[in-house]
């Protein structure tokens, strides 16, 4: 089939482009300068290193390197805009999140250009240009597909790269094309270089080509120029393979042993079939792929099954992963938006020819309404939702108000947060000299006693009912405790902040802060269950200006920071808390502990008192506190010991 060429189909693809395009550039730059997705700090670090020291390959395989590289090249505009903003610099002075804005630029363009193809499909291939409209209008309009273009990740680039894949196969199998066919296998080494369950939709093609008897030629050709494509974009896998099958081996068990959703495979399946129907295409989109399913096979069943193929393969792999993200599904989605405009298209030309127009308009308009109601409302929400001061963003403004400091807080570390000390967030946001902020994979891997027996006071955590289960999914031997756990957490805080999610399908993570309650604290440090050091425990050289005393609750010892003063406290101590002092001219006072420094221990310049907390492993015995520091500085250690809680 020759394709059809006008400019009315031009304009309708720009238009399809420059719509979907707009969608997208709402809220792009949200949460800046904090990064909220967890992939995001992986590819921004890459792309980082490859400005500041020219290195091009990732050395990170658990993504193949396809992405990496169409990173590269835009990577330069980045710093272009940071020496505008900051004056000329060296790109080693910028942040990971100077980074962000052009790489999510790069996800949005290739997620509006999927919807441009999928008109272009519809037009060359099933002679449709309703169905093109309205199946490039619905994936321009539908919220997963929007949510996801303004994200740094790879899953819009692959979803284009699959797609594309297709049409160049279908090119192919229209007239044969030798072009088309090279076309078709260079894309589809370019899809699973972008994410190797891309590679999904080659093996389609393959099969199709080996099944087809059409000859070896074509298969032979197919699969070799296929795996150049895949190897040209991943060149680590000869330059250092060792790295890259260790990588590719355990996103493998990610996918297929260990996962995020439970023990057996199938259990994601439902999951997706629930935001497809709820979130990424809603009910009447979805009945229209279906129907649409059913038109293609009763006009055409060879090239039907041949359209249906792809995205059946690739649902075949995520029904039998272990594992469950909604943008998993965006490769499917132009297929099924696809099949969608197929259906509704159908109906509408039906309803058109009737005689009766005010019978005939009405109807048009209730199912065009119909069709894009929800998602345009969805999509609506969930982009002018970022513009506003993004929920975490407040959570910081509250706790830095609220909250008095020096304060211990457990923050969960399966999304981050402004209130993350490092991770994904490129600089932490409160002062460490005032807060004390640890990540914890999962709070509910310990109960309100062991936090309380810590010093912690606070709680954070997205969802702590909602992450409770992903721990038992991933723990299933530990869900009992982890329960039990949960229980105490409630039963013994109070929830201080609360952002929830405004709607069902909210891609930012809500926020609550919970406060362990002060008669609990009180209960868990009370004198009974306290162990009072005594002045035998602390050896240092004999020195006068060395004071030692008891106190409430554990012990407070203050001496001159000098070279060679060390003390060793016992490793019953719970929290030791170091405090220097140094006059003003002190160049340099520093706490090294057991022979590591500790973390914000050097202070210059003025008098400055700084805290942090030091807990010992449990196999550690004694804490070796070794003080350094001129003439005049001085060190406080004071500490806490809690026989273990019941």
């Amino acid at each position: 089939m020759k394709p059809t060429k006008s400019y009315r189909d031009l304009a309708t693809s720009a238009g399809l482009f420059a719509g979907a395009l707009a969608i997208r550039l709402i809220g792009i730059d949200f949460g800046l300068p904090y990064l909220y997705h967890w992939d995001e700090p992986v590819f921004l670090a890459v792309i980082r290193r490859f400005l500041v020291a020219g290195d091009a390959l990732p050395h990170f395989y658990d993504y193949p390197s396809g992405y990496f590289f169409l990173q590269f090249v835009f990577a330069p505009i980045s710093y272009l805009v940071y020496v505008c903003q900051h004056g000329y610099r060296p790109s080693s002075a910028m942040a990971l999140a100077d980074f962000v804005l052009v790489g999510r630029l790069v996800t949005a363009v290739a997620g509006a250009l999927t919807p441009a193809l999928v008109y272009a499909f519809a037009v060359r291939f099933w002679r449709d240009r309703g169905a093109g409209v309205l199946a490039g209008a619905l994936l321009a309009l539908s919220p997963l597909p929007a949510m996801d273009s303004r994200y740094l990740t790879t899953d819009m680039a692959l979803a284009a790269a699959a797609f594309a894949t297709a049409y160049l196969f279908f090119v192919y199998d229209d007239g044969r094309r030798r072009r088309a066919l090279l076309a078709a296998a260079v894309m589809a080494g370019a899809a699973a270089a972008i994410k190797y369950n891309g590679a999904f939709f080659g093996m389609v093609a393959f099969a199709w080509l080996a099944f087809g008897k059409r000859g070896p030629k074509p298969v032979l050709t197919f699969a070799g120029i296929a795996a150049l494509s895949f190897v040209a974009l991943n060149p680590g896998i000869i330059i250092e393979p060792d790295l890259f099958f260790a990588d590719t081996l355990f996103i493998f068990g990610h996918y297929f042993v260990a996962g995020n959703v439970g023990p057996s495979a199938g259990l994601s399946a439902g999951q997706y079939f629930m935001q497809l129907w709820f979130h990424a295409l809603t009910p009447v989109p979805v009945l229209c792929a279906l129907a649409g399913v059913i038109i293609l096979l009763s006009r055409d069943r060879r090239r039907g099954w041949l359209f249906i193929s792809f995205p059946a393969a690739y649902g075949v792999f995520l029904f039998f992963t272990k594992v469950y993200y909604n943008r998993g599904l965006e490769p499917v989605m132009p297929f099924l938006c696809l099949a969608a405009g197929l259906a509704g298209a159908t109906v509408w030309r039906r309803v058109a020819a009737v005689r009766r127009r005010w019978l005939a308009v009405p109807a048009l308009v209730g199912i065009t309404v119909a069709f894009f109601y929800r998602p345009v409302v969805l999509t609506a929400r969930e982009s002018l939702m970022l513009t506003k001061v993004d929920r975490r963003t407040e959570a910081k403004g509250w706790f830095e108000a609220a909250v008095p400091w020096p304060a211990r807080v457990a923050k969960e570390a399966l999304n981050p947060s402004p209130l993350d000390a490092g991770g994904q967030v490129e600089t932490p946001p409160i002062d460490p000299d005032k807060y004390e902020v640890h990540a914890s994979h999962y709070l509910v891997d310990r109960s309100a006693a062991a936090f309380a027996a810590a010093g912690t006071v606070y709680l954070m955590t997205p969802n702590l009912y909602e992450n409770f289960t992903r721990f038992a999914a991933a723990y299933p031997e530990r869900e009992e405790e982890g329960r039990r756990n949960y229980e105490s957490i409630l039963n013994h805080s109070e929830l201080v902040f609360y952002s929830p999610r405004e709607v069902r399908f909210d891609f930012r993570p809500p926020v609550e802060i919970y406060r362990l309650e002060d008669e609990f604290l009180r209960r868990r440090l009370q004198p009974s269950n306290v162990v009072n050091f005594k002045p035998d425990w602390v050896r240092s050289e004999a020195d006068p200006a060395i004071k030692m005393a008891a106190v409430p609750g554990g012990f407070r010892l203050e001496a001159p920071a000098r070279a060679g003063a060390v003390f060793t406290v016992p490793a019953e101590a719970c929290v030791i808390e170091v405090r220097l002092g140094a006059p003003r001219g002190t160049p340099e006072v520093a706490v090294e502990v057991d022979g590591v420094a500790a973390a914000h221990e050097k202070v210059r310049g003025a008098a400055v008192v700084r805290t942090r907390p030091l807990r010992a492993p449990p196999y550690v015995k004694h804490l070796a506190v070794r003080c350094v520091g001129p003439p005049g500085s001085y060190v406080v250690l004071s500490g806490a010991s809690v026989r273990p809680a019941d």
